[in-house]
């Protein structure tokens, strides 16, 4: 995705097999590949493309304090556990190839956000997601699930501040969505403008997508349709002025314009 040229590209592949519970390893050398290069799983990362159209060759080191969504890094979703933490922080180095030409990461000037997310539960019915680094330091994570009767729904806040420490609030669940695209590839109704509210914080953030765009689907694969758009966050914390960006992600799921 560039945000400054206002486009973005993708490529899809799938496979049979089943992934590693003990390695972190995608097994994809041969297009893109994302795997731990540490023992530990997680104090470095490789993320390499070997596509045509965006190769690149990144290492991701975790930096500062973790994020543990929900506070304890698991919760019920979709009626069943999973398990999600971040590394907010990811001191980010190497290249990445634009227009035919190599462009060194500039690492002062650069970051990675990493999440991790597994287990048997999934929101089935679709979800809305934010993450949001605020200029303050306080990194945070939203996930919320479509109401539905098929599973109990949730909407759940997590503050990660830069000592280590968490809090987890309700966060409200009307985004109040405005400015509405349509995919011309999936016909799926986005939207450009959300706002975030976590009222027991004194959090009100406006939410502006950089772009239309950032939609990920797999044709073969019926029903996870997920758009991650990077997004400028402005508003009040604790009633005082922030700003911040992030990421704002929806997942159409079996609700495709909720």
């Amino acid at each position: 995705m560039d945000i400054t040229a206002k486009t973005y590209s993708g490529r899809t592949w799938s496979r049979p097999g089943q992934l590693s519970t003990t390695k972190a390893d995608s097994l994809s050398p041969d297009f893109l590949h994302l795997y731990a290069t540490t023992e530990d799983n997680y104090s470095e990362y490789k993320a390499v493309s070997v596509v045509p159209a965006f190769p690149f060759n990144l290492t991701h080191t975790p930096k500062g304090a973790g994020s543990y969504q929900a506070g304890a890094g698991t919760y019920i979703w979709g009626g069943l556990r999973c398990w999600a933490w971040d590394a907010p922080e990811a001191l980010t180095t190497g290249t990445l190839t634009i227009d035919g030409k190599d462009v060194a990461v500039i690492p002062e000037k650069s970051i990675t956000w990493m999440d991790w997310q597994y287990g048997p539960g999934y929101a089935v019915e679709g979800w809305y997601s934010f993450v949001i680094a605020l200029t303050n330091g306080v990194k945070i994570t939203t996930m919320t699930t479509y109401p539905t009767p098929k599973y109990p729904s949730g909407s759940v806040a997590t503050l990660g501040f830069p000592d280590g420490h968490h809090e987890v609030y309700a966060l409200d669940r009307d985004f109040h969505p405005s400015d509405p695209w349509v995919s011309p590839d999936t016909n799926v109704t986005y939207y450009k403008s959300y706002q975030v509210n976590v009222p027991a914080k004194g959090i009100s953030l406006n939410v502006s997508l950089a772009m239309e765009g950032g939609e990920l689907y797999n044709p073969d694969t019926e029903g996870i349709i997920i758009a991650d758009t990077f997004s400028y966050f402005a508003g009040t914390y604790e009633g005082l002025p922030i700003t911040g960006w992030g990421n704002a992600e929806r997942m159409s799921g079996d609700s495709p314009n909720v």
